[in-house]
């Protein structure tokens, strides 16, 4: 039995960087790579997928704004199929947000929006909560810009308070996860996930979404126009499972080895 439980921790805590399921990868066809921890991206952008729409957004900020690669967007993609529509969005932002005081902003945060969507152009009227709800989904919530003088207020309101909207439930998929791989000298992240189409009041072909992501500030956004490119309903197919923290598995572990002392115990 210990031998049993020793195996399982090493496995967990192996499990914690190891490679997992993911849209960017197994959707969009996208393997990311740099040539050097300091240096720039070596993989191509392009999707596989001849029905996705995106756009390479990599060192490009508002105009006017400090180029901090920390929050950087660098990529953001658009497909779907019969069941949902998927997205998937690659930046140098991570979850809890970047401190200004290291790039000599000592008051200031940058941190995640939360993703907009439009149906047919005009109002983003869908929104979805990338961090205070992750993966939650409202139509005509209200939306917030909280970074007062700094940034760029006139670009548009990137945080959604949630549950002032009307609830559509949550994304069948979502995930805001570390890819491990380093571009000038920060990690990169991606935001990912798959709603179903119902909640979109099932669009039709040839119906266009937009779609809207920055940082909190709006020194870097990015918006992609795409289309729906498929028609019909039919069986959703298999989605990736979200990647665990690793203080979660790490409490797991801990857990196991417990067990194994509180069965000597009993032994004894």
């Amino acid at each position: 039995m210990k031998k049993v439980l020793v195996w399982m921790v090493c496995m967990l805590i192996l499990g914690v960087g190891s490679a997992q399921a993911n849209l960017l990868q197994d959707k969009f066809g996208i393997t990311l790579s740099s040539k050097n921890k300091k240096g720039d991206f070596a993989h191509n952008w392009t999707p596989v997928s001849k029905t996705a729409n995106y756009i390479v957004h990599d060192n490009k900020f508002t105009p006017g704004a400090a180029r901090i690669e920390a929050y950087d967007i660098e990529a953001m993609y658009f497909d779907d199929d019969t069941a949902n529509i998927y997205f998937a969005i690659v930046t140098s932002l991570k979850p809890q947000g970047v401190e200004g005081k290291p790039y000599g902003y000592s008051n200031l945060k940058w941190e995640p929006g939360d993703i907009s969507f439009n149906l047919g152009g005009g109002t983003f009227e869908y929104g979805l909560s990338t961090v205070n709800k992750p993966g939650k989904i409202e139509k005509n919530a209200k939306w917030q810009y909280t970074e007062g003088i700094w940034g760029f207020e006139k670009l548009g309101t990137p945080e959604m308070l949630v549950n002032t909207g009307e609830d559509k439930g949550y994304a069948s998929y979502f995930n805001y996860y570390d890819t491990g791989i380093m571009e000038r000298g920060q990690s990169t992240w991606v935001l990912e996930g798959a709603i179903d189409r119902g909640i979109f009041g099932r669009p039709s072909l040839g119906d266009k979404i937009g779609l809207r992501w920055s940082v909190s500030c709006n020194n870097d956004l990015v918006k992609l126009d795409a289309d729906f490119d498929y028609n019909t309903r039919s069986n959703a197919p298999p989605l990736p499972d979200a990647v665990p923290e690793p203080a979660t598995m790490m409490l797991l572990a801990s857990g196991l080895i417990g067990m194994g002392g509180m069965r000597r115990m009993i032994k004894k």
